[in-house]
């Protein structure tokens, strides 16, 4: 569990839970207490556990009427759903029962935009966007149904509306319009989701690595620093186009770094979660070094970096992620020249990081599994499904990394870009 961070747990716990009372003898003291009796049925549900380590009571409530009630199958995805939702009501100090009567800025609809835009940068599907909006808006119906939050016209999350839907089929002749109930916080999904091609994972080789190494030796220090920070750390570009300056400082030891991303220090990770990653110190170094370049000095001179982000350009501003994707893809022009196989996208920066530490981890753990389950932490996985296929990866490619060194050695032995400690 990261600190200051929700998380989810499944538990097994009583079906049909009963009281006992319990008086002492000698005060007359009653207590209730769980009452133990033989043969009692488990089901597993999932809890929803905030940053303290308490149980989200409301969330607990209707996970166990889901499972318990609704014979649900699983809780799982109910359950991811109002992680989402609870962490995004942490991370903008909010709350989940006092609703704002402007529509605009109820909770609900506030991340209802919040998922639009993960949509939009293709951090999460349409179809998973208005599964999980559903769960809220079921989560809602029960606080309603048994009392928990008392709604009302200026307290409420939503709007119900009913709408017409004309039924087609063997049972048309009979009833051919038919009305449902729905809510108007729906509407704020697209219908559909630009069409994007599916990578399928692709780590760089040794030698592509190498050759890729040699080359941004050859490019501005600042660029060269973005990829490097991108493959020695597995962060996605928009993080580490984000990263604070704040974040950065004079390194005492040779030890990793443990830096803390996310909306507490402005980081932009997916889903505005909070999670932990490892920059060597010889990267730290780097870093810290072109923060106090005189060349970078000259750009903040122009006082255009108002949010005080590490990486900015010659106009003194942040870089622009299509900036940097387009340096990428000359990178890969000019190295596709020599290697026609090289044809790497900049996210596969991220995959090499994952696909190389997984392995060195393996090694170190001697337990796939457990390697894997650090590696989750370190990506920022919301899934172990998305963890997965690195390991899938590795087990189908173990002579292809039998001799790999992990990033930083790669670097450290390697050179990098310039600024070595």
């Amino acid at each position: 569990m990261i600190d200051n961070d929700f998380c989810i747990r499944e538990v097994n716990v009583y079906r049909d839970p009963e009281l006992t009372l319990s008086i002492d003898k000698e005060t007359g003291e009653e207590t209730l207490k769980l009452a133990a009796r033989e043969n009692q049925e488990e089901i597993a549900v999932h809890v929803l556990v905030d940053p303290d380590g308490s149980l989200v009571k409301p969330v607990c409530l209707y996970l166990f009427w889901k499972k318990d009630e609704e014979q649900a199958k699983s809780t799982a995805t109910d359950a991811k759903a109002l992680l989402l939702y609870f962490r995004f009501l942490h991370q903008n100090n909010l709350n989940y029962w006092q609703f704002p009567h402007s529509k605009s800025r109820k909770q609900t609809f506030r991340f209802a935009d919040f998922l639009v835009s993960a949509i939009q940068s293709d951090d999460i599907a349409i179809s998973t966007a208005k599964t999980y909006l559903r769960v809220i808006v079921n989560f809602y119906k029960f606080l309603g149904r048994h009392n928990l939050i008392e709604f009302s016209e200026r307290n409420k999350p939503f709007d119900f509306e009913i709408v017409s839907l004309r039924q087609s089929g063997m049972l048309a002749h009979s009833q051919r319009v038919i009305s449902v109930q729905t809510t108007n916080l729906m509407k704020k999904l697209p219908r559909e989701q630009k069409k994007h091609v599916t990578r399928t994972l692709s780590p760089f080789t040794q030698e592509h690595l190498k050759v890729f190494l040699e080359h941004i030796k050859e490019i501005p220090e600042d660029k060269a620093l973005i990829f490097e920070v991108a493959l020695v750390t597995g962060m996605r570009l928009q993080e580490v186009l984000t990263i604070p300056e704040s974040g950065i400082f004079n390194p005492d030891s040779s030890y990793a770094i443990p830096v803390s991303i996310g909306p507490k220090n402005g980081v932009k990770t997916k889903f505005s979660k909070q999670r932990h990653v490892e920059f060597p110190a010889s990267l730290m170094f780097k870093l810290y070094q072109y923060l106090w370049s005189p060349s970078r000095q000259k750009y903040t001179a122009k006082g255009k970096n108002d949010e005080r982000k590490l990486f900015i350009s010659r106009q003194g501003k942040p870089f622009n992620s299509n900036t940097i994707e387009k340096s990428f893809s000359d990178i890969r022009k000019v190295i596709s020249g020599r290697y026609r196989d090289f044809n790497y996208a900049i996210h596969d920066l991220r995959s090499t990081y994952a696909t190389y530490t997984l392995h060195k981890l393996w090694e170190e753990k001697g337990s796939l599994r457990a390697a894997a389950s650090i590696l989750q932490e370190l990506m920022g996985h919301n899934s172990f499904t998305s963890t997965f296929k690195y390991v899938e990866f590795i087990e189908s490619n173990s002579l292809m990394l039998e001799h790999a060194d992990h990033m930083s050695d790669i670097f450290q032995l390697f050179g990098g870009s310039d600024g070595e400690k």
